[in-house]
């Protein structure tokens, strides 16, 4: 099985300033050294083999094309933050965009998705 420490590199991004500070403390805690944008996802030509993204709908639903044009080839999108009863229009967006769910987890009423595109 392949550990966080075994992947590089790592990109992290977060609009929100107290999330910021709560990372840098996380990376210097764990030893873990990534690049942090402060501010909205990636612009640039850079592909990623795995996109996680924990935000509630509907910013989540509206970022997911983003989210694709990010994805390499064969790459994953993990989706979480959101509960089960907006599980039907999560798996809508993600259907409308080419994805198709590989896994669901739910645990307390709390929804995990893991999809990739359709090849």
């Amino acid at each position: 099985m392949t550990t966080w420490r075994e992947i590089s590199p790592f990109t992290g991004t977060d609009i929100d300033e107290d999330s910021w500070k709560s990372v840098e403390v996380n990376q210097a805690l764990n030893n873990i050294d990534f690049e942090l944008i402060k501010g909205s996802l990636p612009a640039s030509s850079a592909e990623f083999d795995l996109v996680v993204s924990n935000i509630l709908p509907p910013t989540v639903t509206n970022l997911i094309p983003d989210f694709k044009s990010l994805l390499s080839k064969d790459g994953m999108l993990f989706l979480s933050g959101f509960n089960e009863s907006n599980e039907d229009v999560v798996v809508s967006a993600l259907e409308e965009n080419g994805f198709i769910v590989e896994h669901r987890n739910s645990l307390r009423g709390w929804l995990s998705l893991m999809a990739k595109v359709k090849n």
